[in-house]
């Protein structure tokens, strides 16, 4: 039987049902894994002139995200980058901007507040508003992940794997879930620490260093058995808005399928192949 395409499923409307503060939690998760202001700086001649740009940048198989929330915001437009399989999200008109900021406000956990507060300055500095700065408190802000942020971040920065491998003639199996974060901001050097920290605290994991051309970077991975559990239950809570929706599907169906043999043989390893050869960057149907 093929397998049910997840657009199909949601049919475009992704954010249906979603109240403000679900759909402002899973935004705010979503810009903090891939998302960036550009403010012109104070010093710039033009910065009364020049406005801020707020994007997402998602791949293109998840352009249904971008049109969603364009839909959902009422505002921002949709920009093709062809050369890199991408699409940005991209809002730079005033009352854009403050939608976001009644949709992002309490909900940030990591230092790209920052850079909301200078977007809010901009409008104070410009266009007369009396915006409030966002709260500062970002280690109490980390204890709160029972609810869309998380998604939205894994949305942007997590993956699910599922191992099939021998050793000494031995089969091993395993299963993972991985999410892989900058250690600190480029703008004001703050450390992302208190948010992975937390994230691995609620999977009951732990996090690692890996080193990337561009630095070294937070990687929290998941493969014991009572993190795959946490991991399972959060995301049948909240479930996942791109297409790494289905590689969560197909990984809970490997470890469901796992779980239920009493041993592991040909079968198991048969399946699990084939389970793993539609997943992440090998999937064919979207």
């Amino acid at each position: 039987m093929e397998r049910i395409s997840y657009k199909d499923i949601y049919n475009k409307e992704i954010f249906k049902g979603f109240s403000n503060e679900d759909f402002g939690y899973y935004l705010a998760g979503l810009f903090e894994g891939d998302g960036h202001i550009w403010v012109s700086s104070k010093y710039d001649e033009n910065y009364e002139k020049r406005n801020p740009v707020f994007c997402i940048t998602l791949h293109k198989n998840n352009d249904y995200i971008a049109e969603s929330l364009q839909k959902r915001i009422g505002y921002g437009w949709i920009r093709n980058k062809v050369s890199q399989n991408a699409i940005v999200f991209t809002i730079s008109n005033e009352k854009g901007y403050l939608i976001l900021l009644q949709l992002l406000r309490g909900k940030l956990k990591t230092p790209k507040i920052n850079k909301v507060n200078q977007l809010i300055e901009w409008l104070n500095d410009n266009r007369g508003y009396r915006l409030d700065l966002f709260s500062y408190n970002l280690k109490k802000a980390c204890k709160d992940l029972d609810n869309f942020w998380l998604c939205g971040f894994t949305d942007a920065d997590g993956c699910f794997y599922i191992r099939v491998s021998k050793l000494h003639n031995k089969s091993r199996i395993a299963f993972r879930f991985s999410i892989d974060q900058r250690m600190h901001d480029p703008m004001t050097g703050e450390s992302y620490k208190y948010i992975m920290d937390s994230v691995a605290n609620k999977f009951n994991t732990k996090n690692n260093f890996i080193k990337r051309k561009h630095g070294t970077y937070f990687r929290l991975e998941a493969t014991n058995k009572e993190s795959l559990q946490n991991i399972l239950e959060y995301f049948e809570k909240y479930p996942l808005k791109t297409i790494k929706f289905l590689d969560f599907l197909d990984w809970k169906e490997g470890i469901l399928l796992y779980e239920s043999r009493c041993r592991i043989n040909d079968n198991l390893i048969k399946s699990l192949k084939k389970i793993k050869l539609r997943m992440n960057s090998l999937r064919k149907i979207l």
